[in-house]
């Protein structure tokens, strides 16, 4: 009989601990840094165009689409962009920036902040300057995500794995490698090779 494989928490431990060290330099960097990745998107009726920032000791995602009631756009190819500024450059994604043409009328608007954590939803309609009537309507939504929530996830999963690793124990008679059941053979794992892992006589595993 072959008991689950501590391997995967092994690997778990190691993905977390890089993972963490890895968001650790991104948040030092974002203190000096701004780093964008964006893409638009756009069609003859719509204009998608979205942003993942990091910046100022957090990750926030952007995103505002606009689609029209009538062909409006002039067709693009989509794409991606990436750069990178000095801290203090980046862009306040609350309504601050936004690639509207029009004037809008709001719909609905949602806004929480707590901690660092924020979310922000609009929905606007877009208006005719001429006539007040519709023409579209314009949704912008961001998430803001502060980089120190991202560390402390990952080293708590990292703490989590090491004690299941240093608390498991197998029982007697199965390998303490792999768990594999050495009782047909106690001098050598034939699932992982380690050797000298117990005294198949005694019953004594180490």
């Amino acid at each position: 009989m072959k008991r689950a494989r501590p391997n995967k928490l092994r690997l778990l431990l190691i993905l977390s601990l890089a993972a963490s060290a890895s968001t650790t330099a991104i948040w030092i960097r974002s203190r000096h840094m701004s780093d964008v990745l964006s893409h638009g998107s756009f069609t003859a009726r719509s204009r998608i165009h979205w942003r993942i920032e990091s910046a100022s000791g957090a990750l926030c995602w952007w995103r505002e689409a606009m689609y029209m009631d009538a062909d409006t756009f002039s067709q693009q190819q989509a794409g991606f962009s990436f750069e990178s500024d000095p801290a203090g450059y980046g862009y306040n994604y609350n309504g601050a920036i936004s690639f509207r043409f029009y004037p809008t009328r709001n719909r609905s608007s949602h806004t929480w902040s707590h901690g660092g954590f924020e979310f922000f939803y609009d929905d606007d309609t877009i208006v005719n300057r001429f006539t007040g009537g519709s023409m579209g309507h314009v949704v912008e939504t961001s998430v803001n995500l502060p980089d120190w929530s991202f560390v402390t996830l990952f080293l708590m999963t990292a703490g989590l794995s090491g004690v299941a690793i240093l608390g498991r124990r197998h029982p007697a008679g199965f390998c303490q490698n792999c768990g594999y059941d050495m009782r047909a053979s106690a001098d050598r794992c034939p699932e992982c090779g380690k050797t000298g892992m117990g005294d198949k006589s005694n019953g004594q595993y180490r």
